[in-house]
């Protein structure tokens, strides 16, 4: 049974995240993000709705934790790696038209600077279902690697919404985070328990 909480834009948001990822098409165009083409997938850079699809899904995110959308990156530049702060972590939201939490394999590197990574699916075109969150070290310890599916191109990572944690974030549960990464840093808590923990 799929139990994902839904959230539908406004559609002035909705209508903004457009406008952003035209924008954002119109960047590549004009050779101004050449950096971020290296890790796109063929043709992401020349979709309009693919560039909005990641502002979507972050928005809808927002909308769910009651955060101000204003609050992200709405630049033209490359972003910065994460896409908004809740209870003083950085989460990296990761959209998809899929029930896949995924890593492209164009991105062959690990990043360090954010500390979960969230996945919303768009279901409709302007509905989203809020799939779950994990830890970033936790995916990239206990993700597949393509295939399967076989749809995904090989040695894609990725984790089914099913696979990471459905609890809502909560300042508790962060905290709870904390607790036991300071335990593992002194030593009173031996690692492999961090690793049982469900994401």
């Amino acid at each position: 049974m799929d139990t994902r909480p839904l959230v539908k834009l406004p559609g002035d948001l909705f209508a903004r995240c457009i406008d952003w990822g035209a924008r954002s098409v119109l960047g590549y165009e004009r050779g101004e993000k050449e950096s971020s083409r290296q890790y796109a997938r063929p043709g992401i850079d020349k979709s309009i709705s693919k560039q909005a699809l990641g502002k979507l899904a972050e928005c809808a995110f927002c909308i769910y934790y009651n955060l101000d959308p204003d609050l992200l990156d709405w630049s033209p530049r490359l972003d910065r790696g994460w896409d908004c702060e809740l209870f003083r972590v950085r989460v990296d939201v990761k959209g998809s038209d899929t029930e896949y939490l995924i890593w492209p394999v164009t991105k062959d590197w690990v990043p360090d600077n954010f500390n979960l990574f969230a996945q919303v699916q768009r279901l409709e075109e302007n509905l989203f279902a809020i799939g779950g969150w994990c830890l970033r070290r936790n995916f990239f310890k206990r993700c597949h690697v393509a295939p399967p599916p076989d749809w995904l191109d090989p040695w894609t990572k990725h984790l089914h919404w099913t696979e990471l944690r459905q609890d809502k974030i909560t300042a508790e549960t962060i905290e709870g985070l904390r607790w036991a990464a300071r335990a593992i840093r002194e030593g009173k808590v031996p690692e492999y328990i961090m690793g049982k923990w469900p994401c």
